[in-house]
């Protein structure tokens, strides 16, 4: 239990072991919450002083974390219809309304039927502090003032991952991600909610990213495919797809691997548990980039050359989207690729955002093409004497190749040195793994 005193009132908090926000009490009122397994807040149950208790059950998105797609109040169900960056339309049985939110993420209006209804008082940059109990469609999308939420009776707003009090600008629990991203684990933006958002409560992020455009130009038609492939390895009509070996997690960071062309699913994970034991256990989180046929695979790189981006692409973003919201926008992820890999994982770094590729480090073995320093916050390129398929890259070695290593072949290669388990590569990949544990992967 935990008290909170101010000037004007005395209030009980009671928490769970795992530091979930229970019930809330004060002379006025009775609050109390629910939650399902994932920690998402399902009911909450408030009950004012001599009154009827009011329930609320919370609908969400099963493929998004704490996105709250519907809401239960009383009698009433209201759906929530979501754009890119905030909730942009609400409906219930009868009609609906959509919201206009300006570049704070602030609500600058409700759009009906008959009318656009404008707000005429702004809750500051760090959050409303009034709450009000909604009685239809319109008071309800009335009351999401800010990033497309409301607070409670408490007077607290329901992040996600930790609650938040508007008036004194901090959360009531500390950052779980903490030290070093901010010194101060309780306050929410870093302290500037102007240039920065927390949107679940677990670590704040630039509110305005920029992608820097395509280092070649891409055609309507190739946009169209690519938006095809991606929701293919979205949705899983994919023969690629991702794995995990290895026994634990890094605290913070992630070591990734995309295998080569002409590999079934058992060869990308050995290749994948070779690494593992290099990293003394350390858990893989492996792309399968499945084989068609070699004919095919060699089809599919030619086609990545140019631009086209095939599910594995999709899939590597997919994973970097996971890590960085499990370990926060400073960690520091190894990815690995192999031969036609790296043409996937450039496709995926050129394709995201500047703050996405300068948490990835690229560790490219005998690669189609060279995955350059300017693209992501380091690369290093390793080829042997005895493989043609780099040079393969004109483009890119025109560009830069002065930074590809080329290795003397191990006396037990093979005549063509390509594989990646070559005893060729397996010093360099064992170095490149050490130095990332020891500068970025954390304590166990």
């Amino acid at each position: 239990m935990n008290y909170v005193q101010n000037r004007r009132k005395k209030r009980q908090f009671e928490w769970d072991p795992w530091g979930r926000l229970l019930k809330v009490t004060d002379k006025a009122f009775t609050w109390e919450a629910s939650y399902d397994a994932l920690g998402r807040r399902l009911q909450t149950r408030y009950t004012p002083y001599k009154s009827a208790t009011l329930t609320t059950t919370s609908l969400y998105d099963p493929e998004e974390e704490f996105q709250e797609i519907g809401v239960k109040c009383q009698d009433k169900t209201f759906w929530k219809i979501y754009g890119p960056n905030s909730c942009d339309a609400i409906s219930d049985e009868s009609e609906a309304v959509f919201l206009i939110h300006n570049a704070l993420g602030q609500l600058a209006g409700v759009v009906t039927e008959q009318q656009t209804r404008y707000t005429e008082n702004f809750p500051s940059a760090y959050g409303p502090t009034d709450f009000s109990i909604p009685s239809d469609l319109l008071s309800y999308a009335q009351s999401l003032t800010w990033h497309s939420k409301s607070p409670d009776p408490t007077n607290l707003i329901w992040m996600g991952e930790r609650y938040y009090d508007a008036t004194s600008g901090r959360f009531l629990s500390p950052d779980p991600i903490s030290y070093p991203l901010c010194l101060d684990l309780y306050t929410y933006a870093n302290g500037d909610p102007i240039n920065y958002i927390d949107p679940d409560g677990r670590f704040a992020s630039y509110a305005y990213q920029t992608v820097k455009p395509l280092l070649y130009p891409c055609q309507p038609g190739m946009t169209v495919m690519n938006g095809v492939f991606a929701v293919c390895a979205n949705i899983g009509l994919t023969r690629s797809s991702p794995f995990e070996v290895g026994s634990f997690n890094l605290s913070t960071g992630a070591i990734g691997f995309i295998n080569g062309i002409n590999n079934n699913k058992i060869q990308a994970r050995l290749s994948a548990q070779q690494l593992s034991q290099y990293a003394q256990g350390t858990k893989i989180y492996g792309t399968h980039n499945a084989t068609n046929f070699p004919v095919i695979d060699v089809f599919e790189c030619a086609a990545g050359h140019i631009g086209f981006h095939t599910p594995p692409v999709q899939l590597l973003k997919n994973k970097w989207k996971h890590l960085i919201a499990s370990h926060g926008p400073q960690a520091k992820f190894l990815e690995i690729c192999h031969s036609g890999g790296a043409i996937h994982l450039k496709n995926a770094l050129l394709t995201s955002p500047e703050s996405v590729r300068q948490q990835i480090i690229a560790l490219a073995i005998a690669p189609a093409v060279i995955i350059p320093r300017r693209l992501c916050f380091q690369s290093d390129n390793y080829i042997s004497k005895n493989d043609f398929v780099t040079h393969l890259d004109f483009d890119g070695k025109r560009r830069y190749g002065n930074e590809l290593h080329v290795l003397e072949p191990h006396p037990d290669a093979k005549d063509w040195d390509h594989e990646f388990l070559s005893p060729t590569f397996e010093s360099r990949i064992q170095g490149h793994i050490k130095e990332y544990l020891k500068n970025y992967g954390g304590k166990r």
